[in-house]
């Protein structure tokens, strides 16, 4: 949900500066609404190259380089890109020509690093000033994929009581499949009982 305000924040803000092109807004979008991180890492660098192929750099290769360091700084951009003797070296170039993430590119969370670098660089030379948070906790969550939920209800049994907290140390103590006065109730049962 933060994320999508923050996209249309990033869209209103579209309307008074020409310097930002839709297809930003666009791929960024559709980086909010995925689950996987490399589809994450891959749209990022697409809405950075939209952004990045604007005004000077628009035909300018050295120019377009330039701007994603300015946006990335140039270890980030480097680990996403590669370097001019060795461009395939890049997360971003390997992940397009069918190479997966290895293990060596999941040691950091670049979808964050990416992302923590963009609202700085919105806030310090588009906005000029700090109107989008810079400190917020895994800004690129999604409630499928990178999270942990479960469907189903649960009731307290004997002198229990029914605490999210005493339910999970519960679970992380036990596992699913051996709760200590809990039990899992099924639909079947609550629409009987109801």
């Amino acid at each position: 949900m933060y994320s999508y305000i923050r996209v249309k924040a990033f869209q209103n803000f579209k309307l008074k500066n020409n310097e930002i092109p839709e297809a930003f807004y666009c791929y960024w979008n559709d980086m909010v609404n995925s689950i996987g991180y490399s589809t994450k890492i891959l749209l990022m660098c697409c809405a950075l190259e939209a952004f990045a192929k604007v005004g000077p750099a628009k035909n300018n290769k050295t120019k377009f380089y330039q701007k994603i360091e300015e946006i990335l700084g140039p270890d980030l951009k480097e680990d996403l890109w590669g370097t001019p003797k060795d461009p395939n070296s890049g997360i971003r170039q390997r992940l397009v020509h069918g190479e997966y993430l290895s293990r060596c590119d999941v040691m950091q969370d670049y979808a964050e690093l990416v992302h923590h670098s963009i609202i700085q660089y919105f806030n310090s030379s588009i906005l000029k000033e700090k109107l989008l948070s810079e400190s917020v906790t895994d800004p690129q969550r999604h409630k499928w994929g990178n999270k942990e939920e479960y469907g189903n209800f649960i009731r307290a049994t004997g002198n229990k009581t029914l605490s999210l907290e005493n339910i999970l140390s519960e679970l992380e103590k036990n596992g699913i499949e051996n709760l200590n006065g809990y039990e899992w109730v099924d639909d079947a049962t609550l629409t009987t009982s109801y």
